[in-house]
């Protein structure tokens, strides 16, 4: 498989995934997902397979 244009990937709430072209633009969507409450999940594209980079929970309290 050929790599993405976009090489970042973010799912957020209910499984819903949107692509970056750079990290800073996927972190800033982190963000928005976090402040929902929902949990973000981070991948990048590595050696041909999207892979996890991190998952980012919402702060508790």
């Amino acid at each position: 498989m050929t790599e993405p244009a976009k090489t970042w990937r973010v799912y957020g709430a209910r499984g819903i995934s949107q692509d970056f072209r750079s990290q800073r633009a996927a972190y800033e969507d982190v963000r928005a997902v976090v402040a929902t409450g929902a949990e973000a999940k981070v991948y990048h594209w590595e050696d041909g397979a999207w892979r996890l980079y991190e998952t980012v929970k919402p702060p508790k309290g």
